[in-house]
């Protein structure tokens, strides 16, 4: 018997066994492991008919049976590895994948079983022997999975970009090879068994594939991974605007009817005209961007033209991203600036006055020191102690969080009310509402409105606390405020007085804004003025108690 079926047998194996072994260094890339499956299948089968050649008797058989155990599940190893390699492994769920080796299992299982008389004796006539049906179905499965792993694999290599290209093309022309020696042993007349030479033309392949353009280093980055699991939403479209791709973020962001893929883009994006602007726009490869608003999200969306080596201009690129918290951050900054320039203006220029007051009396105090003018120096330190006060409660809640418990409004209104020098001014409660609220900025709420109340409505002025269906009321019946003034008394500085800061109501809005509360400014009914606070999480309505005036 010639030497060189056996040189070729024990080459085949060993060079299957060393790609297994590099392949199982790496056996975190992509399909790698059923590759590893595959070899080591080949290597099983090339060594047991190297060794069936040097056996006798029973032995013969043994490795017969053996060389089939590693022949049987090859193609199905290889067909699980193009499947996982080009990145289709989500077509086959894991009942699938047991569902494909099932067969294999089955047929290396009744081979193996021991000699109980027929059907088993027939099953390894059929598969050894005679080659009969079984063995037929065998190869016409294996066959048709190498075919359609091969189609596969072929078609995936030619759209890869290098090295994938050269990973493909090589493992693509070692299993051709080995498919090759296959059909050549089975169908041919020659006096040497030509499946190890293809096998052995395949290691080679492998080697090549393994070594140079780094098979089990790098893998292809699947487009359907990357879309699947990329933050950005991404559309894609030709140069007809006809949609080819949409991921799940893109479909989360924008919530397109079904379906999408084949429609034109202004059919999806038919409200954006900032987008479709841009799009006419682009006759050169550059990137534009513009910002969209879908529902309540801030989407910025970055449009690229796609550029082919073959084809040129084939269409566009769409990436979308969810920036509605940088805009919010943005926004929130910009208002805490625009409050910093408040307060510098305040800083600035209101306590400039009562400085300039106080130096100016000073001055005569010095000249001539009559009481008055120490009054006066008196008042104007106030005033600044004031105002400076009103700035840090400013500064002090927009960094303090809102802590909210049950609070009743009668009790608080009370005693901000034992707080505040009120003279002969009366305050009338009329509501045990309860509701929930940060019982210091309520208190401070309060405050606010009973000093603004005292101090412009008179000494004798009457302030009534209430409820109403959705919050509560706090009104008086002083001299009100002109209702062309009701837009202006919240900003910052705002003040009818000589005493006053200008933010205490500037606070008020403040407090009420941060528990998410809607004020609006009215007449009272005693012709005075009323505020009134909705919005309010209230825990309980009661009815008003006799006497108070019904909520507007």
């Amino acid at each position: 018997m010639s030497m060189l079926p056996n040189v070729l047998l024990l080459f085949s194996g060993l060079s299957a066994a060393t790609m297994a072994y590099l392949a199982w260094r790496k056996r975190t890339t992509n399909g790698i492991r059923f590759l590893i499956g595959f070899l080591v299948a080949i290597s099983l089968w090339s060594f047991s008919h190297l060794l069936e050649h040097f056996a006798s008797g029973a032995l013969v058989t043994f490795f017969e049976k053996l060389a089939w155990i590693g022949l049987t599940p090859a193609a199905f190893f290889w067909f699980a590895f193009v499947v996982d390699y080009t990145e289709r492994g989500h077509l086959l769920h894991r009942r699938n994948w047991v569902l494909l080796f099932l067969w294999p299992a089955i047929l290396m299982t009744l081979i193996w079983l021991p000699d109980l008389g027929r059907p088993v004796p027939f099953v390894w006539s059929q598969i050894n022997n005679e080659q009969g049906a079984l063995f037929w179905s065998h190869v016409v499965l294996s066959y048709g999975l190498l075919a359609v792993g091969s189609a596969l694999l072929l078609s995936y290599t030619i759209n890869s970009p290098r090295p994938f290209r050269n990973q493909g093309i090589a493992v693509t022309l070692g299993v051709g090879a080995a498919w090759a020696g296959s059909i050549v042993s089975l169908f041919g007349n020659y006096h040497f068994h030509a499946l190890p030479v293809g096998f052995t033309v395949m290691a080679g392949c492998l080697l090549w594939a393994m070594l140079v353009p780094g098979l089990g280093n790098i893998s292809p980055v699947a487009r359907r991974t990357v879309m699947q699991t990329i933050s950005a939403g991404v559309i894609a479209f030709d140069r007809d605007w006809q949609i080819t791709t949409i991921n799940p973020a893109a479909r989360q962001m924008l919530q397109p009817e079904e379906p999408v893929v084949g429609r034109s883009v202004p059919e999806i994006l038919g409200d954006n005209d900032a987008i479709l602007e841009k799009i006419d726009d682009q006759h050169e490869p550059d990137v534009a961007r513009t910002t969209i608003t879908v529902d309540d999200r801030v989407l910025e969306v970055q449009i690229s033209p796609m550029q082919d080596a073959r084809y040129g201009f084939v269409g566009y690129v769409l990436l979308f991203y969810d920036i509605t918290d940088r805009k919010r951050q943005q926004e929130q900054l910009e208002q805490q600036n625009e409050r910093l320039e408040n307060f510098a203006s305040i800083i600035s220029h209101d306590l400039r006055n009562p400085l300039a007051v106080a130096s100016g009396r000073l001055k005569l105090a010095r000249e001539c020191p009559e009481e008055r003018h120490f009054d006066a120096i008196s008042r104007t330190h106030s005033r600044m102690d004031d105002l400076i006060d009103d700035v840090l409660t400013l500064v002090r809640n927009e960094e303090q969080a809102i802590e909210s418990e049950p609070i009743q409004l009668s009790n608080v209104a009370e005693q901000c009310w034992r707080n505040i020098p009120t003279d002969h001014a009366e305050l009338e409660v009329g509501s045990d509402l309860t509701f929930e609220a940060d019982r210091r900025y309520l208190q401070q709420l309060l405050e606010n409105l009973i000093g603004n109340a005292v101090e412009h409505g008179g000494e004798d002025v009457t302030i009534t606390v209430g409820q109403l269906p959705d919050g509560f009321y706090f009104e008086d019946d002083g001299v009100g405020i002109p209702n062309e003034r009701h837009s202006e008394i919240f900003e910052p500085g705002y003040s009818t007085g000589d005493t006053g800061t200008g933010l205490g109501l500037n606070i008020v809005e403040e407090i009420a804004t941060a528990h998410n509360w809607e004020i609006d400014v009215t007449e009272s009914s005693e012709g005075g003025t009323r505020f009134e606070f909705t919005g309010v999480e209230t825990i309980e309505f009661l009815p008003p108690r006799s006497g108070e005036s019904a909520p507007r």
